[in-house]
């Protein structure tokens, strides 16, 4: 699946195009390798496509992100909590509220959208609260 680096970067849009067709071939199994490919789109527009396709191949089983969600790479974990987020269902929360305190202010910016996204605003208050409790308390 590395292999494909080529392919999501590739000047026209035909091959990328194949790509998201081909992707119907993976289990979710495959999906911790899609994430780390996710990581190389250097187009915007590429890299929200290739998100959403691969939150549509997890849909039922957002568990298959786990891995990624874990990773150390810091982009990895970006993209699994993006794709989690298009995902757009509350089912996807119990895995994005394990990475509130992330060390990484990136990744937690992008837990927060994505939680907002899967209509739990609640949460957002909640982990805002506390965070404006522990910088009042260590200061910034």
């Amino acid at each position: 699946i590395v292999g494909f680096q080529d392919v999501v970067n590739a000047s026209g849009d035909e091959l990328f195009g194949r790509l998201m067709t081909f992707i119907d071939v993976f289990t979710p199994k495959s999906l911790p390798y899609f994430v780390k490919l996710s990581a190389s789109v250097r187009r915007q527009d590429r890299l929200v496509r290739f998100r959403r396709r691969l939150a549509q191949m997890v849909q039922h089983e957002p568990g298959a992100l786990q891995p990624s969600l874990q990773s150390g790479d810091v982009s990895i974990v970006l993209n699994a909590v993006a794709i989690l987020g298009m995902m757009a269902t509350r089912k996807v929360v119990p895995f994005l509220q394990r990475l509130v305190n992330h060390p990484e202010p990136a990744v937690r910016v992008e837990v927060i959208e994505a939680v907002r996204s899967a209509g739990e605003s609640a949460i957002v208050t909640r982990f805002l609260d506390l965070t404006r409790a522990v910088l009042m308390v260590v200061g910034p």
